[in-house]
């Protein structure tokens, strides 16, 4: 992520205003006198998580001061933890996207996740190999795993007086 941020603040392609999507970053572009040149715009950022943990959003949090430096590239459009928006926006070009589809609400989100944006990039173990909530499916729901997990593995722990 670094070297990409690093990539981008070196990148000198004057883009046409409004227009990201024509072109890959560094691509040379030829420009007529008469059109508008301007530097590079933010990216439009978005982050969305399924089912999982969250932990990788709070790992990204943790990334403390250098959040100040991506800000300088990013505007940040959509986030469980950075926003309260409830519909995700239209021309999303970056989202990082954390944990699993487990039921028809991840599917819905993550179809118009994927419909609105440029590139989607699986953020965290959930997200690429369905990790802990995948777990569920080896005992055939959810139902067997919370008796499993609460009832025949739960501790007793003797009262403290």
């Amino acid at each position: 992520t670094q070297e990409k941020m690093t990539e981008l603040k070196q990148l000198k392609v004057p883009l046409f205003k409004g227009d990201l999507g024509g072109s890959r970053l560094g691509e040379k572009r030829n420009f007529d006198s008469k059109q508008e040149k301007i530097s590079m715009e933010k990216i439009k950022f978005a982050t969305v998580w399924l089912a999982g943990c969250s932990g990788c959003h709070m790992s990204f949090l943790d990334l403390d001061e250098w959040l100040f430096e991506l800000a300088t590239h990013v505007d940040v459009v959509y986030s469980p933890v950075g926003s309260d928006l409830k519909e995700y926006p239209e021309g999303v070009d970056v989202c990082l996207v954390e944990g699993g589809v487990a039921n028809e609400e991840n599917l819905h989100l993550i179809k118009e996740v994927r419909k609105r944006t440029k590139l989607l990039v699986s953020f965290g173990d959930c997200a690429v190999t369905a990790n802990v909530p995948a777990m569920r499916n080896m005992l055939g729901g959810t139902e067997p795993v919370l008796k499993r997990c609460y009832l025949e593995l739960g501790d007793v722990t003797p009262s403290v007086a």
